[in-house]
């Protein structure tokens, strides 16, 4: 048998005009106080009989620069009148700006803007997980700190009103005690209330856009999960999003993709979401006082991440052959664990990688060296082992 394993990341939907970068999120976050004020000046204007504003039309492609345009395509994104108000208790019920992570995302993406850098919420998570870890210890200094999260020191973010400013430093802050177990508790109560606010936003700008999707790239994504030419052929999907786009415009069912980092609900208030895997690498297997914040852990714990490994054998025996397909992946060292087992495992023949242009391949074959090493990497690079292709190529028949 041959099997196609495909692999997704944010590249994907981004793709398909869906506004799911890190940034996007933020945005959407800090728009919530202007939300709210606009929210209590429509409810007398909405509809009794469907909850609908109806003096904008809604944003098609998903994009809105104001909080007034938001509130208008969130209203008529969600239908259900009910529902809406759900929504709205639950986004204004929380003060999730007062969330330290968010407060990290928010001083983070704001530096790097200034930068030219991009905000990775898993790279800044890591950083402040291992601030607190030194905090929490007692082995931080000025020169470490500088290190790890540069922009601490520019602006108002100066460590000194960091640590002063924020409810969790200011109750360990004169602490004598060795007993951290109460700090790493609120903290994961506060990640857990970032996944959530994430699955919303995730829910408002993908299940709600309903519009047949015309694109350019379309062709060649549907070109990757083209398998009609050999009944031999076996597609599967790993997907590193949350979101359920590959299901909603290709014919893929349920039983052929896997959500690593757990799928976002058909149902905005289900419990399902609570299974959103968002953390840090695992770079110390020894430290386990924060093992709730790695990947590796939450996978476990959320029994995410195990169902693919049998894509690569056959009746449990090896017997495949794998021909894997990277489309909007990063390869980024965060995912390094899983990108080295597709890559290096002895079912897999050949690896496809798809690029948005010269920026974006150099960065790829960067990681990978890193992720595989120099020597391994050459080898299956210069034996036609992986192969690049930009994202304006269609996929041809590697197998």
């Amino acid at each position: 048998m041959v099997r196609r394993i495909v692999v997704i990341g944010n590249g994907f939907d981004l793709a398909h005009n869906l506004p799911t970068r890190y940034s996007d999120f933020l945005n959407f976050i800090e728009l919530l106080p202007k939300l709210k004020e606009i929210h209590l000046k429509h409810e007398n204007k909405r509809k009794v009989c469907n909850q609908k504003i109806v003096d904008v039309p809604p944003k098609i492609e998903c994009d809105y620069d104001t909080a007034e345009q938001l509130y208008t395509y969130i209203s008529n994104a969600i239908e259900n009148g009910s529902n809406l108000d759900k929504l709205f208790e639950f986004l204004f019920g929380t003060s999730i700006l007062q969330n330290s992570f968010i407060k990290v995302f928010i001083a983070a993406f704001k530096y790097k803007q200034k930068c030219n850098g991009w905000i990775d919420l898993e790279s800044e998570i890591e950083s402040y997980i291992d601030l607190i870890n030194m905090i929490s210890k007692r082995e931080y200094g000025s020169k470490k700190l500088s290190c790890s999260m540069p922009w601490l020191y520019h602006g108002a973010s100066k460590y000194a009103e960091f640590k002063n400013n924020w409810l969790l430093f200011e109750t360990y802050k004169d602490s004598t005690t060795k007993d951290t177990t109460r700090l790493w508790s609120e903290l994961k109560k506060e990640l857990d209330e970032v996944k959530q606010f994430l699955a919303v936003y995730l829910y408002i700008v993908t299940f709600a856009k309903k519009e047949e999707m015309k694109n350019d790239k379309l062709d060649v994504i549907s070109s990757i999960f083209d398998a009609s030419y050999d009944a031999e052929v076996k597609i599967n999907v790993l997907n590193f999003n949350y979101t359920s786009t590959c299901q909603k415009y290709y014919n893929i069912t349920s039983k052929q993709i896997q959500y690593i980092h757990g799928k976002i609900s058909d149902d905005i208030f289900s419990t399902d979401n609570d299974n959103i895997v968002l953390g840090m690498p695992d770079s110390d297997d020894k430290e386990l006082t924060t093992v709730f914040f790695k990947k590796y852990f939450q996978r476990i714990q959320y029994k995410t991440g195990r169902d693919y490994k049998k894509w690569f054998y056959k009746n449990g025996e090896i017997g495949n052959k794998v021909f894997a397909v990277f489309y909007g992946h990063s390869m980024d060292k965060n995912d390094g664990d899983l990108i080295k087992y597709i890559i290096q495992n002895e079912e897999t023949k050949r690896t496809v990688i798809y690029y948005l242009d010269q920026n974006d391949y150099e960065k790829k074959v960067i990681n990978l060296i890193e992720i595989l090493g120099k020597r391994d990497f050459e080898n299956k690079y210069y034996d036609g082992k992986i192969i690049f292709y930009k994202t304006d190529e269609k996929y041809v028949l590697a197998e």
